[in-house]
C-alpha cells in the first residue's frame, strides 16, 4: 500500500508530465532580437533554401510552430516551411509537415502546422524554406550568422536554383537565415522530464 508521500509524488509526477506535455520548448533553431539583415533573396516555388537537423536517440516531439524571418513580404503572398525526409547531403522528396504562411510580414512571422506531425528520435529532417510563384521573399536573420541549436543537432544549409523546367541542383549556402521550430514532448518524454524535475527536487530537500 502507498503511503501519503508516496501517492503525492505519483500525483506529481502524474501533473508534471501533463504540464510538460503542453510546454513548447525549442527543437532547434537561430533567433535573434538585434537587427535581421539580408540573408538569400527570391525564395519561390524554384528558388528554395532548406536546412538539415537531427533528433537526438529516444525522445518523440510533437511540431506545435514554426517561425521564420523575412522581408519584402506583404498581402498577395505566402511563404511554405516543409518538413522533407532527409536524402543524403541534400533533401529528400518526401514532404511530412507543411506550415502555410498567407500574407507574411516583413520581420519574424509565427504559424502552425497545416496537419499535426510528429518528429520521430534519432532522424534526420530538413526544413524547406518555399513560397508561391513568384514571391521572392528575402529570408533574413542575424548578422553575423548565428548557428542554429536546440534539442537536434543542426547539419547545414543548402540553397537549390532551378535554372529550367527539368534541370536544378542543389548547393551550399552559407547565410544562415533565422527561423525556430517549436515542439511538444510526447507522453513517454514528458513523464521522464516531470521525473526529472521531481528527483531534483528530492535532492534538494
Amino acid at each position: 500500500m502507498k503511503t501519503k508521500s508516496q501517492v503525492a509524488i505519483s500525483f506529481l509526477m502524474l501533473a508534471g508530465a501533463a504540464g510538460a506535455a503542453n510546454a513548447s520548448i525549442e527543437l532547434i533553431g537561430n533567433l535573434t532580437t538585434d537587427p535581421l539583415e539580408f540573408k538569400t533573396g527570391g525564395i519561390d516555388d524554384v528558388q528554395i533554401k532548406a536546412v538539415s537537423f537531427t533528433l537526438p536517440v529516444g525522445d518523440d516531439y510533437g511540431f506545435r510552430s514554426l517561425t521564420v524571418a523575412l522581408d519584402d513580404a506583404g498581402p498577395g503572398k505566402t511563404f511554405f516551411g516543409r518538413i522533407v525526409t532527409a536524402g543524403g547531403q541534400n533533401p529528400g522528396t518526401t514532404v511530412l509537415s507543411t506550415v502555410t504562411i498567407n500574407d507574411p510580414v516583413n520581420g519574424y512571422n509565427t504559424a502552425t502546422p497545416d496537419t499535426p506531425f510528429t518528429f520521430v528520435g534519432g532522424e534526420t529532417y530538413w526544413l524547406i524554406f518555399a513560397a508561391g510563384p513568384d514571391d521572392n521573399l528575402i529570408l533574413t536573420g542575424g548578422e553575423p550568422d548565428i548557428t542554429p541549436t536546440g534539442i537536434a543537432t543542426f547539419g547545414s544549409y543548402r540553397l537549390f536554383r532551378q535554372f529550367t523546367p527539368t534541370f536544378g541542383r542543389w548547393n551550399n549556402s552559407t547565410a544562415f537565415n533565422a527561423f525556430s521550430i517549436d515542439v511538444v514532448p510526447t507522453p513517454a518524454a514528458a513523464t521522464l522530464l516531470a521525473m526529472g524535475g521531481i528527483a531534483a527536487s528530492r535532492r534538494r530537500r
